[in-house]
């Protein structure tokens, strides 16, 4: 785990920030919860894989340690609910991400340049992200998954 960029900025006096979670739905409330959101964003784009097709190919080992960065940057209850809502906010998130890089890197106005850099993707990775996505069968999935989701 890389964690976030800057994440000591996020501490006060070198310790972790509080998080509060609302006790019915366990989402994150609270006075820190905006910078916790991008926490988990960040998270989602620089941990998780982005060759991982769906969220259940991401591996439980990656998980727990995308659960053991979080309790070592921030206060929160180690509870298993909470845990099951971050991971899900997480997968959100990293679907998100990989449909943005979909847009902008494969079919968008930055098709000739490359996110490696800027989110630590290895040039083999992205390559193969890229061309996964240029497959007939991605595109037909994806365009079956539009059609669904438009009525």
């Amino acid at each position: 785990m890389t964690g976030m960029h800057g994440v000591t900025s996020l501490r006060f006096n070198d310790k972790p920030l509080p998080v509060e979670f609302d006790p019915k739905t366990f989402v994150a409330i609270g006075e820190h919860v905006t910078k916790f959101k991008s926490y988990l964003g960040n998270l989602a784009k620089f941990d998780v894989p982005i060759l991982a097709t769906r969220w259940g190919d991401v591996s439980e080992v990656e998980k727990n340690l995308l659960w053991q960065d979080i309790l070592e940057n921030w206060v929160i209850p180690d509870d298993e609910r909470i845990r099951k809502k971050i991971l899900s906010q997480i997968a959100t998130r990293w679907r998100d991400f990989k449909t943005t890089m979909t847009r902008k890197f494969v079919f968008g106005s930055k098709q000739n340049k490359t996110p490696c850099t800027k989110y630590k993707i290895s040039d083999e990775a992205w390559v193969q992200f890229k061309e996964s996505r240029l497959t007939q069968e991605w595109q037909v999935c994806f365009i079956i998954f539009c059609s669904s989701h438009t009525r």
